[in-house]
C-alpha cells in the first residue's frame, strides 16, 4: 500500500485519431502507453469496434469549418440542434462544428457531409476566433487521478465520454499494491486520525491480497478496496460541456461539493485556462 496525491493532465489529440483512442482505452486496463506506431493504434482500434467497445471512440475529436452555410442542406441544422453528440456554432456566413469519432462512424450521412470541410485543431481556433463562441466547441481530454468515490461524483455529471481504469480487470496484487489517493484532510489531520486511516487501508490490501491467494477473482476479491482506492480516468468533453461540470463541482452552483471532487476541478480548470490562454484575448471566459 503507497499513498499518492491527486492529479490531472490535459491530453491532447495530434496526428491519427486512433493513437488518441487507443491511448484513452488503454488507462481501461492499466497498461497505458503512448504508443508511436499508429498501425498498432489502428489494430485496437478495429478490434474495439468489432467488439462493440465503441465508447471509447468519443475521445476521438474530428473539427470541421465550413466558410459558406450555403452550400449545406437545410437538414444538417436540424442534427445540429437535436443531437448531444455534435456540436456546432455559426454566425449564419460560417459554421463550426466539432464532434466524436463514434458519432462519424455511426452517422455516415453526417461524415460524409462535412468530411470536405475537416480541419485540424489549429485552423479550427484560427478561424475560430473570429467568432468566439464556436471555441466552445473544443474537446479537451482530461486525464484524472483521484479517489475513486471522487470519479464518482464527476461520472455522474459528465457526458458519458468516460475511459476508467477497472477495479474488475486490473489485479492490484500484480500492479505493485494498492494506491490510496490521499483525502482532502489528510495532510492536517492529527497523528493518531493518520494513524488508524492508514490501519484500515492496510487492512484491506491484506484481505483483498489474501482473497486473491484464496482463489478469488479480481473481480470479486475489489469488494473490500476503500473508496479512497485510486483510480485513473480520462474525460473527453467541449469546453461548453466542461464549463457545466465545472459550475457543479468547482463553482458549486448547486449546492457545496465535496473537498475531493473541488481539488480535482480546480485542477481541471487550471489546465484549461493555460490550454486557452493564448486566444483568451477574444473574449473565451469561462
Amino acid at each position: 500500500m503507497f499513498f499518492i496525491e491527486p492529479t490531472t493532465d490535459l491530453w491532447v489529440q495530434t496526428g491519427e485519431f486512433e493513437s488518441h483512442v487507443a491511448r484513452c482505452a488503454r488507462i481501461c486496463y492499466k497498461s497505458e502507453k503512448q504508443d508511436e506506431n499508429n498501425d498498432k493504434a489502428k489494430t485496437m482500434c478495429d478490434n474495439l469496434w468489432s467488439r462493440n467497445h465503441r465508447s471509447m471512440f468519443r475521445h476521438g475529436t474530428a473539427y470541421f469549418y465550413v466558410p459558406d452555410t450555403t452550400a449545406l442542406p437545410q437538414w444538417i441544422w436540424g442534427v445540429l440542434i437535436n443531437s448531444p453528440y455534435i456540436f456546432g456554432a455559426s454566425n449564419d456566413k460560417q459554421l463550426w462544428v466539432s464532434t466524436n469519432q463514434q458519432y462519424l462512424k455511426e452517422n455516415k450521412t453526417v461524415a460524409d457531409l462535412l468530411a470536405p470541410y475537416e480541419v485540424s485543431q489549429d485552423k479550427y481556433i484560427e478561424t475560430g476566433v473570429s467568432y468566439t463562441p464556436s471555441l466552445k466547441g473544443l474537446r479537451l481530454t482530461m486525464v484524472v487521478i483521484t479517489q475513486i468515490s471522487t470519479s464518482r461524483e464527476l461520472n455522474r455529471t459528465s457526458p458519458n465520454n468516460i475511459a476508467e481504469q477497472s477495479t474488475r480487470y486490473v489485479n492490484f496484487g500484480k500492479k505493485g499494491g494498492i494506491a490510496i489517493c490521499k483525502p482532502h484532510w489528510y495532510d492536517g489531520a492529527k497523528w493518531y486520525k493518520r494513524a488508524l486511516y492508514k490501519f484500515y487501508c492496510k487492512v484491506s490490501e491484506w484481505m483483498y491480497n489474501l482473497m486473491l491467494r484464496m482463489g478469488f477473482k479480481a473481480e470479486d476479491a475489489r469488494g473490500v478496496l476503500p473508496l479512497d482506492t485510486a483510480t485513473k480516468a480520462a474525460y473527453t468533453y467541449t469546453i461548453q460541456e466542461w464549463e457545466h461540470i465545472l459550475d457543479l463541482r468547482l463553482f458549486e452552483t448547486t449546492g457545496k461539493a465535496h473537498p475531493n471532487a473541488k481539488k480535482t476541478a480546480q485542477q481541471i480548470y487550471d489546465l484549461m485556462d493555460e490550454f486557452t490562454k493564448n486566444f483568451i484575448v477574444y473574449g473565451v471566459v469561462f
